[in-house]
């Protein structure tokens, strides 16, 4: 049996020093600062579509709503069969106001809306800019043919929320496009265009009203977050006339 030798071997253990360490630990603080940044990054982009697209959906969906019901304005289920010379029609017309009483920020339209050929109260309406919101007056307690009235907790609905401040709703009516029905081949009878034709008394005109509607929006929120969206819409129902007077020169209320 061999003795233990009086001097064993040292065993040498591998390890950080202290300079390694610290280096370490700096790197690693780098990496998580940088990592946190990304995500604070991508957290506010998304925040911000998130924004973004709130505001978007609400004035576009506004938008659709009153572009679609002032195409309707005009519409009589029982047209074809009166004269409009001796009974016109009782839905044609579309009238722009103002909440304050001055200004374009209300339009009041109408339609036969539920095609029982006679004129109901609740087919009467409007779109007006009040408070910051949109509001629809559906005409359940009464017509609506007042820009400055109270449209009634039971008749009228906000298009929009709280959520989103409306800065900006315009209604402009252009001058119509005019077809002289009279005149062979077919004239036109706008003022404004080119080609204009002056018509004579007893002309039958066939007029296609337009609507110019302009809308702005901010989130309540967030004000920095804004939209703006415009629009033309043509009405599907146009209004026929017999002139009692002759036309006017080119140029004439444009």
């Amino acid at each position: 049996m061999n003795p233990l030798p009086s001097n064993p071997p040292r065993i040498r253990q591998a390890g950080f020093t202290l300079v390694e360490l610290m280096i370490s630990l700096t790197l690693g603080l780098v990496l998580l600062a940088g990592i946190y940044q990304v995500f604070s990054i991508t957290l506010t982009g998304y925040t911000q579509a998130i924004k973004v697209a709130q505001l978007n959906h609400e004035l576009r969906s506004a938008m659709y709503v009153m572009g679609n019901e002032l195409r309707r304005s005009g519409r009589w289920d029982d047209a074809l069969n009166f004269d409009p010379t001796t009974n016109p029609n009782p839905y044609v017309g579309l009238t722009v106001g103002s909440v304050s009483g001055a200004g374009n920020d209300c339009i009041l339209y109408a339609y036969d809306t539920n095609d029982s050929m006679g004129v109901a109260t609740w087919e009467f309406l409007g779109f007006r800019l009040n408070a910051g919101r949109i509001e629809w007056s559906k005409g359940t307690t009464g017509p609506t043919t007042d820009c400055t009235a109270s449209w009634g907790t039971t008749s009228d609905i906000y298009m929009t929320s709280g959520k989103v401040s409306v800065t900006n709703l315009s209604f402009t009516l252009p001058p119509a496009e005019c077809t002289n029905l009279s005149t062979v081949p077919r004239s036109n009878c706008n003022p404004c265009d080119t080609g204009y034709v002056p018509w004579s008394v007893g002309d039958t005109l066939v007029k296609v009203p337009r609507v110019d509607i302009a809308l702005s929006g901010q989130l309540t929120s967030d004000p920095a977050i804004q939209m703006t969206l415009n629009q033309t819409v043509r009405v599907r129902n146009p209004v026929i006339e017999v002139a009692t007077t002759a036309g006017p020169p080119a140029g004439t209320g444009c």
